[in-house]
């Protein structure tokens, strides 16, 4: 109403301006301006005026004049005055066809804004408010914006679920000016009443005969009715969501065959204080269902193949989300018929065509439009200011020259999230087809986040105490650069601090040596330990890593080569004393292929270890070589359970991990080290520990050892974990944020002759996760252990597992 209010009064001011030279003698004589004058201004400079008017000294014109109209236009464009008029003060005569005119320009300006305060507010914050306002103090205190910024408060409130709530502006003189009859500046009061918050207690539908009402508002994915049961839902109503709702409804009722369902009207009224009540009629129409399904123009794949990624047959329902999704995509899995042209290069044009065969049927006529094979062009990087050009290049999968396929655009984008460098939501391809050639453009936009910190973990086991680490971890290091960086390498440097340990190393790595996708990396380490013994070890180790193009490009292999020179002072009865040296070359085979490294919503990792310590000459230490083996193999599937905006926001992780070793040679030795203990988060770094929630760390496995002090020696030849994690991610930018709940099962054996699959330690819990910079991975988790740490006993009951910088 404000701006129509000034509309016509802009209207009806340009009207009296004319108006003022409606007694002009003749409209062919000229006029001369010989004067403009100012009045009324308090603050703004007449000259000032005078030139944003457009009108000067000498100017001609006629009567009527537009170029009077325009200066009045142009005076409320500055937005600085409540009125604004041109009026003739006095007309001289010149000859018989002129006469000269001498203007003065009226005017009043808008006060300026001393100061503002904000009152009755407390669902909202102050800053936030501010924020929405959009006021600065010494300001024009202009209507309009006031009415823009109102309306962008009653937004924060409506979303809030405060519809009702009413915000008014009032002005006084203000006390600072040194005239208290001057309005030139004015003191702003926000009074706010923010109402009652408006919960929904009832969504009611009307016309839904084959439809349930409960599954109607199952459909709506953010309007809830708010019911004692269900803790979840906090019946908020929000206005915009609650459009998008309806149209889910609508598109529910297509994904059941329904496809002349619509929503006839909806209302939405109060009941009582603060209740609102919905009700939505609904027409659903006939359910249909697909007779036939014709492909024509498709020459790259046969019109079966075509058929066959579509996924309907004759008789099935006809359903259309399905049906679209299908045809143009993407899907989970990328099987459909969009992404089948896409990754051969083709940006085909998809069209369906429905015909309603008289009864229930439906034929679906496919229209093909392949055109040529495309190819990309120019692949360009944009936004990153340390991460250098070719650190990101060497990670996509499209290359100028390489046929166009979205399947290499996932790729390379699964790619640069797996760096870590980048904000995940900032990173996005843009594409650009070459009009009337077969070229392809694609500009990667990324945004740099922190990924050189300094470190610091600390954790709590219940046999392991305190676990602490500090250092330096420089992730995207540049050996030739290092003050700037950005070139990909890694370099760390670690020291731990326990109960019973303590250790310092130093690694470096090279993932891409030669600009090849091989890695190499080194590390030196020393510890001291005096849990269950007492010794110091220093080792070293080489390793080469390579990415292979077979099976798949997910593949790649790692070998170590390793040394280790330990110094045993005191065996604990279970550790010969003296010099004990170890040589091992290890391999792992792994597989991965998930989309995020801090919460995977769908892919896998696979592992299969091999490890091999040996030195058949007994000669070359002091005391007894290790020789022995290892064989580890680990399985972990992502399935996302809930999609919502485009990200996966509930994934089921589940895992399978089962481990064997043994000694080789003619004097097969293991060291009790190298032995598999299971339990709790796997804090214990003297031992090789594999996490089991519920239970504490390093307790599960065979005991052949002595309790002493309260510490115990177990450990096994063979060992298995299987772990099942529903998680549910509250927020992946800036701050990664997850929520999980799990069910665990895993022991150690002897051997595996002595393994019993039916022989598991059962837990269940829930836990949280949050990825905060400079410290990595915070986790908590409370377990609950249904069975007793050994063969008998009481069960290991709720256990508390937390870490800094360590996940599971």
């Amino acid at each position: 109403m404000r701006l129509l209010f000034v509309a016509l009064v802009l209207t009806t001011l340009s009207g009296i301006a004319s108006a003022q030279f409606s007694g002009s003698p003749a409209p062919e004589r000229h006029y001369t301006i010989l004067g403009i004058s100012i009045v009324g201004n308090r603050t703004g400079d007449p000259q000032t005026i005078i030139s944003q008017s457009g009108l000067y000294k000498g100017e001609q014109l006629t009567l009527p004049s537009d170029v009077i109209r325009a200066a009045v236009q142009q005076l409320w464009n500055m937005g600085i005055f409540s009125k604004a008029d041109i009026v003739i003060d006095k007309q001289v005569a010149q000859s018989d066809s002129s006469a000269g005119l001498f203007l003065s320009i009226h005017v009043a300006e808008l006060p300026h804004m001393n100061k503002y305060t904000i009152e009755g507010n407390k669902e909202i914050k102050t800053t936030d408010i501010d924020k929405a306002l959009s006021l600065r103090e010494g300001d024009y205190l202009r209507p309009w914006e006031l009415d823009a910024g109102k309306t962008r408060v009653k937004a924060l409130y409506e979303k809030e679920g405060y519809h009702f709530a009413t915000i008014a502006f009032s002005e006084v003189p203000s006390n600072d000016s040194t005239n208290k009859h001057d309005s030139s500046r004015v003191d702003l009061t926000i009074s706010i009443n923010e109402g009652k918050e408006m919960i929904v207690r009832h969504i009611d539908f009307e016309g839904n005969d084959h439809v349930s009402s409960s599954d109607l508002r199952g459909a709506m994915d953010d309007t809830k009715q708010k019911v004692w049961w269900n803790i979840f839902s906090s019946g908020d109503f929000d206005e915009h969501k609650y459009e998008d709702d309806k149209k889910k409804i609508v598109d529910y009722y297509h994904s059941k065959g329904y496809r002349d369902a619509q929503i006839l009207s909806d209302s939405v009224w109060t009941t009582g204080e603060n209740n609102l009540s919905i009700l939505i009629t609904v027409f659903e129409g006939s359910k249909y269902y697909v007779r036939n399904i014709a492909v024509v123009g498709s020459q790259v794949f046969t019109p079966d193949e075509v058929r066959d990624h579509l996924g309907f047959h004759k008789g099935d329902v006809y359903d259309i989300v399905r049906m679209e999704t299908n045809l143009h995509g993407p899907t989970q899995d990328f099987s459909d018929v969009g992404s089948l042209y896409y990754d051969r290069g083709y940006l085909a044009s998809l069209n369906k065509e429905e015909t309603v065969v008289p009864g229930d049927s439906v034929d679906i006529l496919v229209r093909v439009q392949e055109g040529k094979e495309h190819y990309f062009r120019y692949v360009d990087i944009k936004g990153n200011t340390k991460t250098k050009d070719y650190v990101i290049r060497r990670e996509l999968f499209t290359r100028p020259g390489d046929a166009f396929s979205r399947a290499a655009v996932i790729r390379s984008m699964r790619q640069l999230a797996a760096l870590n460098y980048f904000n995940q939501e900032k990173l996005q391809p843009e594409l650009y087809p070459q009009p009337d050639v077969t070229d392809v453009d694609i500009t990667y936009n990324v945004e740099e986040k922190s990924s050189d910190t300094f470190n610091a973990s600390i954790g709590y086991g219940g046999t392991a105490g305190f676990q602490g680490s500090v250092g330096l971890s420089f992730n995207n290091f540049d050996i030739t650069d290092p003050l700037h960086g950005g070139g990909g390498e890694v370099i760390s440097v670690s020291y731990q601090q326990g109960q019973y340990q303590r250790s310092v190393s130093l690694g470096f790595t090279e993932p891409w040596l030669n600009q090849s996708p091989t890695s190499l990396g080194v590390q030196v380490y020393t510890s001291y330990s005096t849990y269950i013994y007492t010794s110091t070890q220093t080792g070293a180790s080489l390793s080469l890593g390579r990415r292979f193009k077979w099976p798949d490009d997910f593949f790649r292999a790692d070998w170590t080569l390793s040394a280790l020179h330990s110094n045993i002072t005191n065996g604990g009865g279970i550790y010969t004393t003296g010099i004990h040296d170890e040589t091992a070359i290890q391999q792992v085979i792994s597989r991965t292929s998930t989309d995020n490294p801090i919460f995977p919503g769908t892919g896998s990792e696979f592992a299969l270890l091999t490890r091999i310590a040996y030195l058949p000459l007994a000669s070359i230490a002091p005391n007894q070589p290790a020789n022995y083996y290892r064989n580890g193999l680990t399985m972990k599937f992502y399935t996302p359970m809930l999609t919502s905006g485009g990200q996966n926001k509930v994934v089921l992780m589940t895992l399978a991990d089962i481990g064997q070793m043994g000694g080789i040679g003619p004097n097969p030795f293991v060291p009790p080290t190298e032995l598999f203990v299971m339990g709790g988060s796997g804090l214990v770094t003297g031992v090789y520990t594999i996490p089991l929630r519920g239970y504490p760390d390093a307790r599960v496995g065979v005991q052949s050892g002595v309790a002493q002090n309260n510490i115990y020696a177990p450990g096994g030849d063979a060992y298995a974990r299987y772990v099942a994690e529903l998680r549910y991610s509250v927020s992946l930018e800036p701050i990664p944020i997850y929520l999980l709940g799990f069910a665990e099962a895993g022991n150690v054996w002897q051997d595996f002759s002595h393994a019993d699959l039916f022989d598991l330690k059962r837990s269940l819990g829930v836990g949280a996760r949050v990825q905060v910079p400079a410290v990595g991975l915070i986790g908590i988790d409370f377990g609950y252990g249904f069975d007793p740490i050994g063969p008998f006993g009481a069960p290991s009951g709720w256990q508390t597992h937390f870490q800094f910088g360590k996940g599971f």
